[in-house]
């Protein structure tokens, strides 16, 4: 065999063998500044397969790392989903820590003023759409805390990239004065009621989840009534779980409402929910849901 040909082949071997899941550190240069994230590729990952794409926003003063262990979960569900994730890091503000410029803010602070982490945010999609398989309709954002207000905000602003949306324990900004999106996008929303971070009511940083839920379901057309679901009660942590979901939407309107949960991110082995596996889990309905009913 030529040598030539025996190199491509060696290669296409080399191209199309399973990968072993890792997380790695890329960087891109965004507006001339070198914006980092952390990207993971799950087990079996090869070159011509069909892979969701999740990316995940950290809080504020937090960083793509250790968001990423603490939602140990979906590295595990993207094992066996066929999902990548993106985790990008915000970038450091004096005093506050990494941060996102979600229009969130208090005492005339606002994290990032000046940084166009819609943008960023944009052209990482971009970017991972164009190096891996992803399926362009299976591109979803989500983001805790700081994070949950920067995935709002671009669920208002800048939604044609993805197909759904989750925020925890973060609303809409209270700089972001006219969420008027261009479509009606489908969301998801987690919040503890006994979080003094956020409030659940009274939020510093933006609007309450009660105005959040009703944003949503007048921009997608709900019935305002939500059907209630209390989750079993299984595990002893202090907590319940309502589930509230909005019928009727042209695109889905779903809350949990954690009674009596603080700041804090939930997970299977310590809680009756799983913020990771419910967040999967409507990004999947709703994936269904489109390519049963392009029209809508």
């Amino acid at each position: 065999m030529p040598r030539n040909l025996l190199v491509a082949v060696i290669f296409l071997i080399i191209y199309q063998m399973p990968a072993k899941a890792q997380w790695t550190s890329n960087s891109l240069i965004h507006d001339n500044i070198e914006r980092t994230y952390r990207l993971y590729l799950p087990d079996g990952y090869t070159a011509t397969g069909q892979y969701s794409l999740v990316i995940g926003i950290h809080g504020l003063g937090d960083n793509a790392i250790n968001f990423g262990n603490a939602l140990a979960e979906f590295k595990s569900i993207a094992d066996t989903a066929h999902i990548i994730l993106a985790y990008p890091q915000g970038l450091k503000n004096p005093i506050i820590g990494n941060g996102w410029n979600a229009g969130a803010g208090a005492l005339g602070i606002y994290p990032s003023a000046d940084i166009d982490d819609v943008g960023f945010i944009n052209a990482l999609t971009d970017s991972l759409q164009n190096k891996y398989p992803i399926i362009k309709e299976q591109t979803y954002l989500f983001g805790f805390s700081n994070g949950g207000f920067m995935t709002q905000r671009m669920a208002c602003e800048a939604n044609e990239k993805f197909t759904a949306f989750a925020s925890i324990a973060g609303t809409i900004g209270n700089k972001i004065n006219d969420c008027n999106p261009d479509r009606k996008v489908p969301i998801l929303h987690l919040h503890g009621t006994s979080d003094i971070n956020v409030g659940y009511s009274n939020n510093l940083f933006g609007i309450s989840v009660d105005s959040l839920m009703k944003l949503w379901v007048k921009n997608n057309s709900c019935n305002p009534e939500p059907v209630t679901t209390k989750l079993p009660d299984l595990k002893q942590d202090g907590l319940t779980v309502d589930h509230l979901v909005y019928n009727n939407c042209n695109k889905a309107v779903e809350l949990f409402r954690v009674n009596n949960a603080a700041h804090i991110l939930l997970n299977a082995n310590n809680n009756d929910i799983s913020y990771c596996a419910e967040i999967w889990k409507i990004f999947l309905e709703i994936t269904h849901h489109v390519m049963l009913h392009p029209q809508r």
